[in-house]
């Protein structure tokens, strides 16, 4: 009597998982002991999209390629624009004006006529001193990167020079004398605390 009923309930129980394999079409079901015998709750699938910031490209040399009258910019860690910059013209001619003006010692001047615009929340400790002359290089034709281009004949060049410091909410516009050897290549600008800088062609 034991034994007749023990194979009733394991016919019954082959017939009940024949069934629900064939239902649907013959969709595979879980195997048995894998929690099969329970309601599942249904789940949706939400797709979230991060948005993402497209870097702008760089040279070979680590730079942004920037065009003479396009505008340039540094930023904090928060993102924040803290002062913009504009190379507007580079003057090849090497026509200095300053009274004491001497003859370029690696061959010719370079004069930079920039426009700079900071921010009202501009740290100045941040930029200290940011336009240098000793940040600035030529890359010339032959490959060759010249970085000695502040001469004592840049600082008699003009009558004018980059400003020191920088206030927060302010203007400027000013010009830097660069002595090379090039006047064809690509000058290059890093600042001394950025990882990386820009770069036009001469």
């Amino acid at each position: 009597m034991f034994v007749a009923r023990s194979l009733a309930v394991v016919s019954f129980a082959a017939l009940a998982l024949v069934s629900a394999g064939c239902a649907e079409g013959g969709s595979p079901v879980p195997a048995a002991g894998s929690g099969s015998h329970l309601d599942l709750p249904e789940t949706t699938t939400t797709t979230t999209t991060t948005p993402t910031t497209t870097k702008p490209a760089t040279s070979e040399r680590g730079n942004v390629p920037k065009k003479l009258g396009e505008e340039a910019g540094v930023t904090n860690e928060d993102g924040a624009t803290m002062l913009t910059f504009t190379l507007d013209s580079i003057d090849k001619s090497g026509r200095c004006t300053g009274e004491f003006a001497e003859k370029p010692e690696n061959g010719h001047f370079l004069i930079l006529h920039l426009r700079v615009t900071t921010a009202a929340e501009f740290d100045e400790m941040v930029a200290a001193g940011m336009f240098n002359p000793y940040d600035f290089a030529v890359v010339g034709p032959d490959g060759v990167t010249e970085t000695n281009l502040s001469t004592v004949a840049t600082y008699s060049c003009l009558n004018e020079s980059a400003p020191l410091a920088l206030a927060p909410g302010s203007k400027y516009r000013f010009s830097i004398v660069l002595d090379s050897r090039s006047t064809k290549g690509v000058l290059t600008y890093r600042p001394g605390f950025m990882a990386s800088g820009w770069e036009w062609p001469l």
